[in-house]
């Protein structure tokens, strides 16, 4: 009895499934598009290879930055960023290869940041704080900015205050060539290793022309905590100003030029940074507008009139002959040499790494700056890499002459018993930063300075030349002096 009763449960169950299989609504099969086909040209016996040479290069080529989506996908956004790109600048020519690629302040059609789907937003900064203060509102708000341009010095001199950002380094635009200016009481004061004595006042109000101060007297022997730096202080002995220098100086202040960028050409290099959130979240647009800045200054370089007229007829722009004048201090070498400028390639001493360590402690030592630099390096180098892939070649090293003997040095640093390969590192500091002066060795014995000689031009690719040992030999032994003659 049981059995049966168990058996017409389940043939029951059995009945209602099949009914409600039966009654259950379908959704109406769609079939999916059909991929488009390439177009071949069925006449042309080279069609098959060309597909298959496609293939190949599909598979060879690395994978998007900072994403699983296949590039092909990638490209076909538009824009890369659902809203505008915002950039501020200290300045209008340190913007000027982002202005150009834009076609101006707004994106413009046509232009090689519209091509690159992006649409940028260009502004000039009224000071430092008003970057700063962009740069911690973040893009997203319009009276901010996602990027920033401006001299290494002063990202160093406000990175306390941002440090919450965690600010990078993404792109080197280009290095100063005599915007900063030191001037002395009489010519040649660098020249003489511990020249200054007791506390040395040295006029500024720029960080990057005190920096320029601050590098030329630490090399010269006069240690930064030794200086005082003031914007307007009583007869300072050293004034480092920015270009234009201002007509109305008084008479009995520095008037004698010790030293510019022009000399010191790898000190002062202008980068554009970004909090590290921002690099890491949008590594595929930072790519699009390094491509794109570089058309941008390659489009400058062939026609600078006609940008600065462009670039002059924006609101606040200065004219084209200011303009000009201005532009006339950035050095713009291109990929080659930001590639060693940012560490990814070569065997460069003098990094903007580097270069930021080096200003960090001379700041601290004046009391600029008081906490302990940042750890690691600051450099976000990937969107570039990503950018250019394939080194390019180096334009040709600035020409150098042999030295004169009699010439007066800009500079002269003392290394205090120093074996070969101590004197060589600062010896090969100096070549790089003095990239068109003869660095000149002398020691006790002599054959202590060709020794560093030959040790620096192991470590670097320096022209025949560049870095010779002198002919005299100095009193004390195992004391060096490297001297900095002045460029052609």
């Amino acid at each position: 009895m049981r059995g049966k009763l168990v058996f017409l449960v389940i043939l029951a169950m059995l009945v209602g499934l099949v009914y409600l299989i039966g009654t259950r609504a379908r959704d109406p099969h769609v079939m999916p598009p059909a991929r488009p086909e390439a177009v071949v040209d069925a006449a042309s016996p080279d069609a098959p290879a060309a597909s298959a040479s496609a293939s190949e290069s599909a598979v060879e080529s690395p994978p998007p930055l900072a994403s699983a989506v296949p590039a092909a996908l990638i490209d076909a956004r538009a824009p890369l960023l659902d809203r505008p790109l915002r950039l501020v600048a200290a300045s209008w020519e340190q913007a000027a290869a982002a202005l150009v690629a834009n076609g101006g302040a707004s994106t413009v059609d046509g232009s090689a940041v519209h091509a690159a789907d992006l649409d940028l937003k260009v502004d000039v900064a009224t000071g430092g704080s008003d970057i700063e203060n962009r740069l911690a509102r973040g893009g997203g708000d319009a009276e901010g900015a996602d990027l920033a341009v401006l001299a290494l010095p002063s990202f160093v001199a406000a990175y306390e205050r941002l440090r919450a950002l965690d600010p990078q380094i993404a792109h080197v635009v280009g290095w100063s060539r005599g915007r900063e200016v030191l001037l002395g009481a009489k010519a040649g004061m660098l020249a003489r290793p511990g020249a200054f004595s007791g506390e040395v006042v040295v006029a500024s109000d720029d960080p990057s022309a005190s920096v320029l101060a601050l590098f030329a007297l630490d090399e010269a022997g006069t240690p930064a905590a030794r200086l005082r730096i003031a914007p307007d202080p009583k007869d300072p002995a050293l004034a480092a100003l920015v270009r234009p220098l201002p007509e109305n100086r008084p008479a009995s202040a520095p008037n004698q030029v010790e030293l510019t960028t022009a000399d010191a050409s790898r000190l002062v290099p202008f980068v554009v940074v970004a909090a590290r959130g921002f690099l890491d979240a949008h590594a595929e647009t930072m790519t699009a507008l390094l491509k794109a800045w570089a058309e941008g200054a390659a489009a400058l370089r062939k026609d600078v009139p006609g940008a600065a007229r462009r670039i002059a007829s924006q609101p606040g722009a200065p004219e084209p002959a200011a303009f000009l004048e201005r532009l006339g201090w950035i050095g713009d070498p291109g990929p080659a040499d930001e590639a060693l400028a940012m560490g990814v390639r070569g065997r460069e001493l003098v990094t903007v790494d580097w270069l930021f360590a080096r200003d960090w402690r001379l700041l601290r030592d004046t009391g600029a700056i008081t906490s302990p630099a940042p750890s690691g390096s600051l450099v976000a180098s990937g969107p570039f890499v990503h950018a250019f892939p394939v080194p390019a070649a180096r334009a040709t090293e600035p020409a150098f002459a042999a030295p004169d003997p009699a010439a007066t040095p800009l500079l002269a640093h003392r290394v205090a018993r120093g074996d070969a390969a101590a004197i060589a590192l600062e010896a090969t500091a100096l070549a790089s930063i003095f990239e068109r002066s003869v660095i000149r060795v002398s020691a006790r014995p002599a054959s202590l300075a060709k020794d560093a000689v030959d040790v620096a031009y192991e470590g670097h690719d320096f022209a025949s030349g560049r870095i010779v040992p002198a002919a005299t030999v100095l009193v004390d032994t195992g004391v060096a002096r490297i001297e900095v003659l002045p460029a052609p």
